[in-house]
């Protein structure tokens, strides 16, 4: 019994201490609709001003992985 409670203890401080992180994918294009390649997009959470950047690939689009929970300006 108690090797179960220890078990599940250390189970759940690891689910807490567990990183959630999010993605934030997206596309540029020009004024006519067309994707733009080699853009610079700059994301910046809100709250602490930091920063990350991404560059578009041929379709226009980016994809920025690892972000913890927040509100980003793109």
């Amino acid at each position: 019994m108690v090797f179960r409670l220890c078990c599940l203890a250390s189970l759940l401080c690891m689910g807490l201490l567990a990183q959630i992180t999010g993605s934030l994918t997206g596309l540029v294009r020009d004024p006519t609709g067309l994707p733009i390649q080699d853009a610079e997009v700059r994301i910046d959470a809100i709250l602490t001003g930091a920063g990350r950047q991404a560059s578009t690939d041929e379709r226009g689009r980016y994809h920025v992985p690892g972000l913890p929970p927040g509100a980003y300006r793109v």
